[in-house]
């Protein structure tokens, strides 16, 4: 896209520059050096973490995400991606994922 004269482009109310490309081919070619290093050293990546540690982080991420929703909802706050105005029932039904999704994390410490 640099080499093509194709930027700057807006896309979604977003806006491309050569600097932001540039920005972009430099992580992604980092990003790449760290997934061939751990291609190579595949013990590097042994889990370290326990299972009831991983769902009691689970639990509280999601927690987390459910009192944002909920604080949108009642707060009456608007959410604009790219332009678009995110619809207030999609904050219904991700405070409602997001709750089930915590409750179940929790209770499946308690097995």
């Amino acid at each position: 896209m640099v080499t093509s004269e194709v930027l700057p482009l807006s896309v979604l109310g977003i806006e491309f520059t050569k600097t932001a490309a540039n920005v972009g081919v430099a992580f992604d070619t980092f990003l790449l050096i760290v997934l061939i290093h751990y291609a190579w050293h595949p013990g590097a990546l042994e889990p370290t973490m326990s299972r009831r540690a991983m769902f009691v982080l689970v639990g509280l991420l999601t927690a987390i995400g459910a009192v944002v929703h909920i604080a949108r909802i009642t707060l009456g706050l608007d959410l604009i991606l790219g332009g678009w105005l995110v619809p207030m029932w999609l904050s219904w039904f991700g405070a409602g994922v997001s709750a089930f999704i915590s409750y179940t994390s929790f209770h499946l410490i308690k097995r």
